[in-house]
């Protein structure tokens, strides 16, 4: 008797978890930021060494690395120029 009722719990807490794991919201993030990372604008020559994209719920995360043909100091004052033109201003 005590078996159904575990089974039960078990049932319920599977159901709770696929219906949070696989919701209309999170597939919609998940899009949103990968059309986003995507058009980011990479300095010539870049190369991916490595991309990863992370699911909990509702939230999405993109990890990658890149290796640049590029100094330190030159990607990071590219990365500068590409924000400021888009509307963000650096703070010091």
């Amino acid at each position: 008797m005590m078996w159904y009722k575990i089974l039960i719990v078990c049932f319920f807490i599977a159901a709770i978890g696929y219906l949070a794991w696989n919701n209309e919201d999170g597939r919609n993030s998940e899009v949103r930021i990968i059309e986003e990372y995507q058009a980011i604008q990479q300095p010539q020559g870049a190369e991916v060494i490595f991309y990863k994209v992370e699911r909990k719920f509702v939230n999405r995360w993109i990890f990658s690395c890149y290796k640049y043909p590029l100094s330190v100091n030159e990607v990071q004052s590219y990365y500068d120029r590409l924000l400021e033109n888009g509307g963000w201003k650096k703070k010091t």
